[in-house]
């Protein structure tokens, strides 16, 4: 279940799905789901993933925001949200990173610097092919390379500039990085190396889960201030769309779930 305000601005009243409300139209590949608001909001998910089906939804104080939670593994998934507002309505790729050797390894990364793999290159590539006719109007990414060098074929498909920003980063793992995640996972009693156990619990010389989403938060609260264009896309890593995606639900970061985050996967959510 996603958290979600009980109470929201002008006497609307939220209602939370719960996971058994929401499983049975899965297997026909076309999941709808309402949120009793009054005429707020009218949101459908699109290509429900079967194997492995949403947990629930959840809506924004100010703008309706809906984030799939996947129980494991995030996959391409697409939200919309039709809202009443006659603003323009940002909507937000959120992509993670290509692979690297490191990823094939299965060694935790954080702030060090490993560029793509072959694959990784393939799947950039790929990736580019696949957003090509996406009208997106402004493209970001990490400052690491494996975040830039997936990003260029996508730049040079769409004619734009890559903004680069270090808060896009992945969180720091301090002395963990370039272990294999798998023995750091056995050691800290975590599902995996990159996972936690609280939100200030932090890898010795690293970033704590809150700091990963504080920053995150500043980053998108700045952004979409300054009024972006309609359609953005972020190539970074697999902490910050996790803590992009818990911010914009207006989750807690205590109640944030560790999910794995598949290579060139895109989250797309319209705010």
């Amino acid at each position: 279940m996603v958290l979600a305000p009980a109470d929201l601005p002008g006497g609307d009243k939220a209602r939370v799905l719960e996971h058994a409300e929401v499983l049975h139209d899965a297997e026909a590949g076309h999941l709808q789901l309402a949120l009793e608001l009054g005429e707020r909001a009218a949101v459908t998910l699109e290509e429900a993933v079967e194997e492995e089906p949403p947990r629930g939804v959840g809506q924004g104080s100010e703008h309706e925001v809906v984030i799939v939670r996947h129980l494991r593994t995030i996959r391409d998934h697409s939200v919309t949200c039709q809202a009443s507002s006659l603003r323009a309505v940002p909507k937000l790729h959120l992509i993670r990173h290509g692979e690297t050797e490191w990823n094939r390894d299965g060694r935790i990364q954080g702030h060090s610097d490993p560029p793509l793999s072959a694959a990784g290159r393939e799947q950039a590539e790929a990736l580019a092919e696949r957003l090509a006719a996406e009208p997106i109007g402004e493209l970001w990414s990490s400052d690491l390379r494996r975040a830039l060098e997936t990003a260029e074929p996508l730049a040079a498909r769409l004619g734009l500039e890559i903004r680069v920003s270090p808060a896009l980063r992945e969180r720091s793992f301090g002395v963990n990085e370039g272990r294999v995640a798998a023995e750091v996972a056995a050691e800290l009693g975590t599902v995996a190396g990159t996972a936690w156990l609280g939100p200030d619990d932090r890898h010795p010389e690293g970033e704590s889960l809150r700091e990963l989403y504080e920053r995150m938060a500043a980053f998108l609260d700045t952004l979409l201030a300054e009024s972006p264009a309609d359609e953005i896309a972020f190539v970074t890593s697999g902490g910050p769309i996790r803590m992009a995606s818990a911010y914009l639900a207006r989750e807690p970061v205590e109640a944030v779930v560790w999910a794995a985050v598949e290579n060139c996967s895109v989250t797309t959510v319209e705010v």
